[in-house]
């Protein structure tokens, strides 16, 4: 799932991707302005029994543009776009959960997602964690980034 805005998403894939056609159906019927939230997409996943990987490739080849990220990255609107931000102080345990995770100096986000689940923090906090630290948060779970 892209979210440069292009609306090209399906390109990212070969000629021969399908979408799950449940999915794809639920995804339209829920989206607004040609748009699907990142918690929405999650839940649409859940339903149909597909993987986020699957729903993002889903929601590229329907041409449907991704919106707010759970880890505060984009998908917001202006004038900051984004919800992540630094943290001063950090919940206890954050740091050393993040650097345990880390590698090439990123994070993937279902990481941070554990993270968040194993000190009972919300999602943002851990990804605004991960900016306090300088370190990237990728792959997305739905493709996105």
């Amino acid at each position: 799932m892209s979210n440069s805005g292009s609306e090209k998403y399906a390109q990212k894939h070969d000629g021969t991707a399908i979408p799950h056609a449940d999915a794809a159906r639920i995804a339209r019927e829920r989206a607004a302005d040609g748009t699907l939230s990142c918690a929405k997409a999650f839940e649409i996943a859940g339903e149909c029994g597909i993987t986020p990987q699957e729903m993002g490739k889903t929601l590229d080849l329907a041409e449907l543009r991704l919106t707010h990220c759970q880890c505060g990255l984009f998908g917001f609107p202006p004038p900051d776009k984004k919800r992540i931000k630094t943290l001063d102080p950090m919940p206890p345990g954050l740091e050393e959960e993040i650097r345990a995770a880390e590698e090439d100096g990123t994070v993937p986000c279902v990481d941070v997602w554990r993270i968040a689940k194993k000190l009972d923090i919300p999602r943002l906090t851990a990804a605004c964690g991960c900016e306090t630290l300088k370190i990237s948060i990728r792959p997305c779970q739905l493709g996105s980034f």
